[in-house]
């Protein structure tokens, strides 16, 4: 039997969101500085709502896999596979990774216990999922699902589409019952939701950072008529057509994540 101490009894961590497996732990100062300079910025990061925040998975007897490289701890009878089968799986996925870019290889705990998540600065989303309409996200921001959700790898419909509507040439495609955790640069509070019936989204930068499954994805010039482009200096917008959902931020994403041995900088 495994027991956590100084999480949930810690003054100075808030449990700021629960779903399933999934507990977001959220540190209100973060006490780990080493020089006056951190000191000074972990104080404004906390002032500000810029909190370090954590992971935890509580398993009864299940399975959540993991983006390779964010484990911090695990605890209890837990086993770790891969989703190679083989040396020649291996070899593919490998290939299949350098060429994409996408973590492919991703670690699936399994058993009773606990899986503790490295910290970020980012800010941390669980989401439902279903088997009828997946959701698609960036490999980037992904965290951890549960055991009832697949992971594929969703190509961007052509690669103009992908070097001008910036999210990425390849992104994941969750589909499954289940929880998505995953990565925003932004609060829940300040995320848009964009519900389309058979209607068209039409967004100016790579705000989105979830989407249905059942939208299809691409990006368009926004005036058919190039003399009124250059007039009105619209660039390509990331268009979003169909029935479904899409996730919006209210700022472009921008890397908050801190490393403990450098000190932040903005």
């Amino acid at each position: 039997m495994v027991k956590l101490r100084n999480v949930y009894d810690n003054s100075n961590i808030i449990l700021s969101d629960e779903k399933g497996i999934f507990r977001v732990l959220e540190h209100k100062v973060d006490q780990s500085a080493k020089t006056m300079h951190q000191a000074e910025m972990n104080f404004y990061f906390s002032r500000t709502g810029v909190n370090k925040k954590q992971l935890l998975i509580r398993l009864k007897n299940e399975s959540v896999c993991v983006n390779p490289g964010l484990l911090m701890f695990t605890c209890g009878n837990i086993e770790v596979k891969t989703n190679v089968r083989g040396v020649g799986d291996l070899i593919n996925k490998a290939i299949s990774s350098s060429v994409t870019g996408e973590g492919m290889i991703k670690p699936k705990y399994h058993g009773t216990g606990y899986v503790m998540l490295d910290h970020t600065y980012r800010y941390i989303l669980l989401e439902q999922t279903n088997k009828e309409n997946g959701m698609i996200i960036s490999d980037a921001t992904f965290l951890a699902c549960s055991g009832g959700v697949n992971i594929k790898t969703m190509p961007v419909s052509s690669l103009t589409s992908a070097a001008l509507g910036r999210e990425g040439v390849f992104n994941l495609l969750l589909k499954g019952d289940g929880i998505v955790a995953f990565t925003s640069p932004v609060p829940k509070e300040d995320i848009t939701i964009v519900e389309l019936q058979n209607d068209v989204l039409k967004v100016d930068g790579n705000y989105a950072i979830a989407w249905s499954e059942s939208l299809s994805f691409a990006v368009e010039n926004p005036s058919a008529d190039l003399f009124s482009t250059s007039v009105s200096q619209e660039g390509y917008v990331n268009v979003y057509r169909g029935t479904g959902q899409v996730l919006l931020s209210s700022v472009l994403p921008q890397n908050l994540d801190v490393p403990s041995n450098v000190e932040p900088k903005f």
